[in-house]
């Protein structure tokens, strides 16, 4: 269960995450943000199997869609204004859909500590500040975010309320550190490139089966 709450950790915020919510800080970012993924230690096979080369996180207004280049095939998009998770899987032919106010996404299990920390990196050419989030047991994770993009909440409690970013985490991530006692995942971004989307982009497609979740 661990191991399946920390891929869904990394894979969302690199990416990670399942409910977002975005606050007016500069003009909404639109376009796409490339994370490249690392892996270092003792790597489960349940892990290093599901993690993809990158992610490409696709913004529009309220929109986002994430997909990847690995060995688990589909598509995450998440629409806030209807309140839907989709779960696109064209290898299935299915659509997988849940609810944003499901509660396993609502729930909230732990309050993880989070330390600011007097440390800068330049990350796609953006300026980042460091947070170090502490969960229970030995699990942390480092992020670094900037304030020249819009910021997002990436909460990530469908796989665990305990996995939710802090609200004292401030500002649009481009990089996470997931770091165990045994291995580190990291997904850094790469690209960020500003772009006009089609809205068609962010549409369920049809002739697949719709399924709940």
């Amino acid at each position: 269960m661990l191991m399946k709450k920390m891929h869904a950790l990394f894979f969302l915020t690199a990416v990670g995450l399942c409910s977002m919510a975005f606050r007016p800080v500069v003009v909404p970012f639109e376009g796409t943000i490339r994370y490249e993924t690392s892996v270092t230690g003792e790597v489960p096979k349940a892990v290093a199997d599901r993690i993809a080369k990158y992610y490409d996180v696709r913004f529009k207004g309220t929109d986002l869609k994430i997909s990847g280049e690995g060995p688990l095939k589909g598509e995450i998009l998440m629409k806030k204004n209807l309140g839907k998770l989709y779960i696109i899987r064209p290898d299935q032919k299915n659509v997988y859909e849940l609810d944003l106010k499901d509660s396993r996404i609502s729930e909230n299990t732990s309050t993880p500590a989070v330390t600011r920390l007097k440390e800068t990196s330049t990350i796609a050419g953006y300026v980042c500040q460091k947070y170090q989030i502490q969960y229970n047991g030995d699990l942390k994770l480092n992020v670094w975010t900037t304030f020249s993009l819009q910021e997002v909440d990436w909460g990530t409690g469908i796989f665990g309320g305990q996995f939710k970013l802090p609200s004292k985490v401030e500002g649009f991530p481009l990089k996470f550190e997931l770091v165990s006692t045994k291995f580190t995942l990291t997904g850094t971004a790469t690209v960020v490139k500003y772009s006009s989307m089609d809205a068609l982009e962010f549409s369920v497609p049809s002739g697949m089966a719709a399924k709940k979740l």
